[in-house]
Formats: structure tokens, sequence, C-alpha cells
């Protein structure tokens, strides 16, 4: 997908619409084996449109290295990507509802208000006001609004995913917007798969800095203790509360409904489980080691 900038006509994010471009023939049915088979196929296009270009080296090189597991029980239940998921079908219908919203001819406007609106990260009543007065003039319906909000995420979206990388702060930030323009939580779930679908990489580690303000939750003392001890040897600083500027909240569940958890998302703050934010802190080590 990312090689299709420079060997197709134009810019697909989609393994499917790289592979209509070439008309190599693929069944977008999310499965591991048939998404392997399309890009396997879609390599051996760009492979014989430029064979000795001298990227293929570099990459054949990266591969002859990586180290395959061995050994993998056959014992194990066989499990289709997403069929563990309660309404996994009902989420691609709305994942496809989303990717179909025609943007109305009338969306320059209100989205350039809505930009204005959420600048600050935060709707006053001046500025829901001001939201609702626009439809009002207008005569859009509360349906014309739910619709101009789902399309103003799904730009949120392509703009977070534009480099290919998808890291916690722009999950935030989705879900800061998603929640303070009232998308419906089975959109914003929708949003958020969309986003990481639509992703080269999630960077599930959060960039930390001396001094960053961080937030335990859901946890026991216990657990908290043993975390701010690590955070604070890295000069981190562990806050009691959620307030505007913390870097991030850290919770046993990363989909924690704590108040402090929910607090963070409404000021778009990540939110990371434990093992993000070990990830995040062996960054920083590494980072503070090689300055020194």
């Amino acid at each position: 997908m990312l090689l299709s900038e420079h060997y197709l006509d134009g810019y697909t994010r989609t393994l499917a619409g790289c592979c209509e471009a070439v008309g190599v023939p693929y069944v977008e049915a999310h499965r591991a084996l048939l998404e392997a088979r399309g890009a396997a196929a879609l390599l051996r296009v760009y492979l014989e449109a430029e064979p000795d270009a001298s990227w293929w080296g570099e990459v054949r090189d990266a591969a002859n290295v990586i180290c395959w597991p061995s050994g993998l029980s056959a014992s194990g239940k066989r499990l289709s990507r997403g069929a563990s998921a309660i309404g996994s079908d009902s989420m691609d219908s709305v994942i496809r509802a989303l990717e179909r919203v025609v943007e109305p001819p009338y969306h320059s406007g209100y989205f350039a208000l809505v930009d204005r609106v959420l600048a600050d990260g935060k709707v006053t009543l001046t500025e829901r006001r001001a939201l609702d007065d626009f439809a009002f003039a207008r005569g859009l319906s509360r349906e014309d609004i739910t619709s101009l909000n789902r399309s103003y995420m799904m730009a949120v979206v392509r703009a977070c995913t534009d480099d290919q990388i998808l890291t916690q702060a722009e999950k935030a930030r989705i879900i800061q917007f998603a929640t303070l323009l009232e998308v419906d939580a089975l959109d914003l779930t929708a949003l958020l798969a969309i986003a990481v679908r639509d992703s080269f990489a999630v960077d599930g580690a959060v960039a930390l800095r001396p001094h960053d303000e961080i937030v335990l939750t859901g946890m026991s003392d216990a657990e908290k203790s043993e975390l701010a001890n690590v955070a604070e040897g890295l000069g981190l600083a562990v806050w009691p509360r959620v307030r505007r500027g913390c870097t991030v909240v850290v919770a046993r569940d990363a989909e924690s409904q704590s108040g402090k958890a929910r607090s963070a998302r409404e000021l778009g703050i990540p939110v990371v489980d434990v093992s993000m934010f070990e990830a995040s802190v062996e960054r920083l080590r590494g980072l503070r080691n090689a300055s020194e």
C-alpha cells in the first residue's frame, strides 16, 4: 500500500483498492490468508513493473533476517479475525456505512465552524449555541447534523492516519472529538477500527519526557506504588487527578470507565494499560541512557 503512490495511478490506502487498481482478484473479507494472498499478488505486480529497483534488494535483505516462529501447536481452535467480537457482523456494517458517508455540499461552512469550536478541546455553551444556530439557519435536521459529524470524524481519522502511523495521542484525539460532537458509541468504535485498519503501524507507547505528569487509576494501591516508584525514578510526576496538561492516564485496562479515565478522554489525554505504559517507560529510559 505504501508503494501504491509510486506504482499506481493515484494513492489508495486500502489493500482492496490497490488490488482493484491493477486488476488483481481480491475478496475484501478481512481474513488473514486472503489478505496475505492479495498482498503477495500486488507485490508481484510491483516487481514485474520495476524488477531492478534499488529498494528490492534492501527489503529482501530485511526479510531474510526475520525469524519465523517454529514448533507452533495446531491443537488450538482456529479463529477468524474479528470472530471473537460480539456483533462483529454489525460492526462491519457500521464501518461500511461510515465509509460510504457522502459529504453534503454545505459541509465546508459547518466543518470550518466545528474546527473553530474544537480548537481548544472543549465545547462551551456559547459554542454549542453557535452550532445550533448554524443548523437552524440552514434548516438542518438532527439527522443532518449527525451525518455531518460522522463525515467530519471520518476526515479526522484520515488526518490521523495520513502518515500510516496511529499514535496514542491521535487515538485520544479521535475519542475526544467524537465525544465532544456526541458521536454514537458504536460509530466511535467503528472510527477507531477504521483508524487501526488504515494504519501501517499502531504505536502503543506514549512519548514521555522528564517532568511529564501521569495519573494512575483502576489498580490496587500496591500496583500504584510500584508504578509510581518507576515513574518518579525517571523524573515523571505522578499526579492524583486528571487535569489539562497531563500526558497520560495509566489504567489496568485501557478501556477503563473510571472517572479519571473518562475525564482523560474528554480532555484528549491518552489512556493506556500497564503494558503500554511500561513500553513508554522503556522508550524514555533508552532516550535518557542515549543522552548520557
